[in-house]
C-alpha cells in the first residue's frame, strides 16, 4: 500500500523585528495618505478631545477582527473546523496571530492572509469616505500597514505551486511549504 509523506520544499519566515521595522515608515506612508483623502472629503472632521480613545479603540478592535478574518477565511477555504485555530500574542516581536494547526494548501492559506486587507482595509476606507474624521484615518492607516506580515509571506508564497501543501508557525510570522511523496 503506498503511504504519503510529506516532504519539506521551502518556507517563507520573515524576521518579526524586521516587519516591525519595516511598519514604521509604512505605517507614516498610510496614516498620512489617509489623513490627506479625509481632508480633501467633504465633512472632514478635525482632531477632537476624544480622538485618542477612538484610535486606541479602533485599533484594538481592528487586530480583534484582523485575526478572526484570518481564521474565518482559513477555516472557509480549507475547510478545518474550529479547533484547528489558536489565537494569541507573542510579545518578542509585539504582534498578535491566528495559528491554524492542520495543514493546507498555499492557495487557500494566500487567501486567508489576505483578506484581512481586503475586507478591513475596503471597510475602513468606506468608512472613511462616509465619515472622514482624522481619528478614523489614523486608525484606517495602522491597519493598513499593520497588513505587511500578511502580504510579505504571500509574496513570498509567490514561487509555490498552489496545491503544495503550508504549515503555519504557531507563534511566528510564516510557514513551511511541504510537497506529498509517495513512498511504499
Amino acid at each position: 500500500m503506498i503511504q504519503p509523506t510529506l516532504t519539506k520544499v521551502g518556507e517563507v519566515r520573515p524576521s518579526g523585528l524586521l516587519l516591525n521595522l519595516a511598519a514604521i515608515p509604512l505605517t507614516v506612508l498610510c496614516i498620512a495618505g489617509m489623513l490627506l483623502l479625509a481632508k480633501a472629503l467633504p465633512g472632514y472632521h478635525a482632531q477632537g478631545a476624544g480622538d485618542p480613545w477612538y484610535i486606541l479603540t479602533g485599533f484594538a478592535v481592528l487586530l480583534v477582527l484582523h485575526e478572526l478574518i484570518h481564521a474565518v477565511a482559513w477555516q472557509r477555504r480549507a475547510r478545518r473546523p474550529w479547533s484547528d485555530f489558536k489565537f494569541g500574542f507573542n510579545p518578542k516581536v509585539l504582534m498578535f496571530y491566528c495559528h491554524c494547526r492542520a495543514p493546507m494548501t498555499v492557495a487557500a492559506y494566500r487567501w486567508g492572509a489576505l483578506a484581512p486587507l481586503v475586507v478591513l482595509g475596503s471597510l475602513t476606507v468606506l468608512a472613511l469616505v462616509v465619515y472622514p474624521a482624522g481619528w478614523l484615518a489614523i486608525t484606517a492607516g495602522f491597519h493598513l500597514a499593520a497588513c505587511i506580515g500578511d502580504v510579505w509571506i504571500v509574496a513570498g508564497l509567490g514561487k509555490f505551486a498552489p496545491d503544495l501543501l503550508v504549515r503555519d508557525h504557531p507563534t511566528d510570522p510564516g510557514c513551511e511549504i511541504f510537497a506529498p511523496v509517495a513512498t511504499e
